[in-house]
């Protein structure tokens, strides 16, 4: 397992773009980074996880929700502080049901349909 190391969170995003671009593509789902360098100290195969996960969701929820002929798009932010760095997510795709909201960070439930 890798641990904690410093890394350059741009470069972890376009990295988790690359792994995600044939698959948006077949499905003509255009991906936006509005990123700059920004070195946290972390746990890089973590964040490369969560954001594959954030990102195949808003895919599903774009193919399931988005039947109109409108552009189909995640746009993926980072910004910082002197304290903190934030990944803002955004997509087109309908947001979260309300009946799962509350389940969302439990890592024993899946929230994809059954």
């Amino acid at each position: 397992a890798q641990t904690a190391c410093e890394i350059n969170l741009k470069d972890t995003i376009q990295k988790v773009k690359q792994l995600t671009k044939d698959a948006y593509e077949y499905h003509n789902i255009q991906i936006i980074l509005d990123t700059k360098d920004c070195e946290v100290f972390t746990n890089e195969n973590l964040v490369i996880q969560a954001l594959l996960n954030i990102s195949n969701n808003a895919k599903d929820a774009i193919l399931e929700n988005n039947k109109s002929d409108e552009n189909a798009f995640v746009f993926i932010s980072l910004v910082e502080d002197e304290k903190h760095a934030v990944i803002k997510i955004r997509d087109n795709g309908g947001g979260i049901k309300e009946e799962i909201k509350n389940k969302i960070f439990d890592s024993i439930n899946s929230v994809a349909a059954k």
